[in-house]
């Protein structure tokens, strides 16, 4: 019976697909990294650029030793890696889209 992925409804099939040979000999699949998981550690390292940024403008502005050009590029940093966090959201979401979509 399917069973729903963190209560979002989104069902998942009976059996894992087997991994392609050749990854097999890479790395067993106890010890390769699930998509979930590299996904919540890349949205935690975003979160945390974000924190640091916003650090770094608070520091700023109490006048700590932190330039505004330093202030900036870690704004900067902060939005390039939210922009990149989006684009894979929507990739993703596209995919789904499209394997939903599909005719069994």
């Amino acid at each position: 019976m399917p069973s729903s992925i963190n209560g979002l409804g989104i069902s998942t099939p009976p059996a894992a697909l087997p991994m392609a040979p050749a990854a097999q000999g890479a790395a067993s699949a106890e010890d390769a990294p699930v998509f979930g998981n590299l996904l919540m550690k890349s949205l935690s390292d975003v979160n945390g650029i974000e924190q640091a940024a916003n650090v770094a403008v608070e520091k700023g502005f109490t006048g700590d030793d932190v330039t505004q050009v330093e202030a900036m590029t870690s704004l900067k940093k902060a939005d390039l890696a939210l922009r990149l966090m989006i684009q894979i959201r929507n990739k993703i979401m596209d995919a789904y889209s499209e394997i939903k979509q599909m005719q069994l």
